[in-house]
């Protein structure tokens, strides 16, 4: 039996990618090791979404390059392909090189490669060494905003058919997964028109009836496609999941304005409101960039500022990247000071940490039903609907378990709880 080996780089659409990978793989009678060089195909699935991204992915290629044993393929697949083929191809060791839009052509190069040896049978729909399962449900982005190469490696948006998506989650939920994150380059873009028009509601709506569903959560959705139905949906369903990552990007409007965002500030702060007064329990994480061009002193503390009323669970820090083939680039915009970037970065790092500990107090002494991941320092360690990562301590296996937690005080990474006694029925 042919063995495959694949690193995932990046977000988690790619985690998707890599997931889909595994099944097709698995169709082809090919078996997944954890260790590259036991590996007769290596493939490394990549981001470039700044340049330590392209980082990265260049030292996981290289160490991949290392470990393959006479005789073995490595095919980088993802987007970094779609931004720099040619910097790729340059790598030792490198065989094949693949962007998004050449996956007929990779599998093409995959069966040459396998023997008639292969036998067919049923792909493997268990997400490798997770309890919670990502589940693709749009590719694509037609935003194009200023400083971002996602729309050029990753094309136009489309959307899964609806059928596809429930064929999908019911072979996950058989699978084990009781948890299903639905993710997307942009998730709030999802439409297909068949049988009546689906959008994204329609699929929550059918997802929180599957059979051995317990939680459907949401992965990074903007802020405009935050609907008050969708808000609604999250305050009276027992299984969406209540948390909303939102990619505010900045809290300045000027650099909103210039980054060619959808919405400003005060449609941030309304949507926080309205979320907040209808599901009072919400997490809202975010992410934020760092040193953009025209980031000035004032621009910066209104990020500051809007980060204070935003008071974010968790918030992604990234520092801004020159990416090639963006309307940034082409407007030849120097990019800020190191020093000055590494300076705000820091402040924002503090900021944000002791924000995410304000919120976090709210549930001291609260009740959390929390998804058991795996162990970690002692501890059990999971997550709670709104994303709270909770540790505690357990002499029973509770991997992969739903259980309830109430919170009795906070780490430097979550809170630390004890399971509750259950009530007799």
């Amino acid at each position: 039996m042919t063995h495959f080996f694949v690193k995932t780089l990046g977000c988690k659409v790619n985690q998707c990618d890599t997931q889909d990978l595994r099944e097709e793989f698995t169709r082809r009678g090919c078996r997944q090791t954890g260790r590259p060089r036991d590996a007769r195909l290596l493939i490394i699935n990549t981001c470039c979404v700044t340049h330590q991204a392209d980082r990265k992915s260049r030292q996981a290629i290289r160490q991949a390059a290392r470990s393959k044993k006479k005789g073995a393929w490595l095919a980088v697949v993802g987007c970094y392909p779609g931004y720099d083929s040619k910097e790729i191809s340059s790598l030792t060791g490198v065989d094949a090189v693949f962007s998004n839009t050449q996956r007929r052509d990779f599998w093409r190069w995959v069966d040459q490669r396998l023997v008639a040896e292969r036998r067919r049978q049923e792909p493997d729909a268990r997400f490798m060494g997770r309890t919670r399962a990502f589940l693709k449900i749009q590719e694509g982005c037609d935003n194009h905003c200023s400083y971002c190469v996602v729309p050029h490696v990753r094309g136009p948006s489309q959307s899964v058919p609806f059928k596809d998506i429930l064929a999908r989650a019911r072979r996950l939920t058989e699978a084990g997964h009781n948890e299903i994150v639905l993710t997307g380059v942009n998730l709030g873009a999802y439409r297909v028109l068949g049988n009546g028009r689906h959008g994204l509601l329609e699929v929550i709506d059918a997802l929180v009836f599957l059979p051995g569903l317990a939680r459907l959560r949401l992965s990074s959705i903007e802020a405009p496609d935050v609907t008050q139905d969708l808000i609604d949906r999250m305050a009276s369903s027992g299984k969406l999941c209540r948390h909303l990552h939102i990619p505010f990007q900045s809290g300045d409007d000027g650099i909103l304005r210039h980054m060619g965002r959808r919405a400003r500030v005060a449609d941030y702060l309304d949507l926080v409101d309205r979320i907040r007064r209808r599901v009072p329990d919400v997490a809202i994480t975010c992410d934020v960039i760092v040193g953009y061009p025209m980031e000035t002193a004032q621009s910066f503390l209104n990020t500051c500022s809007f980060l204070e009323q935003v008071e974010p669970l968790r918030t992604h820090l990234f520092t801004f990247s020159p990416r090639r083939g963006t309307r940034l680039e082409a407007m030849g915009m120097q990019p800020l000071d190191a020093r000055l970037v590494r300076e705000r970065r820091r402040r924002l790092e503090e900021l944000t940490k002791n924000l995410s500990l304000r919120f976090k107090r709210r549930f001291l002494g609260k009740r959390l039903d929390v998804l058991v991941e795996g162990r970690h320092k002692g501890r059990w360690v999971g997550y709670s609907g709104n994303y709270l990562r909770v540790g505690l301590r357990s002499d029973m296996c509770l991997s992969g378990e739903i259980v309830p937690v109430t919170v009795e005080d906070l780490d430097g990474e979550g809170a630390i709880g004890h399971i509750c006694r259950r009530s007799r029925s």
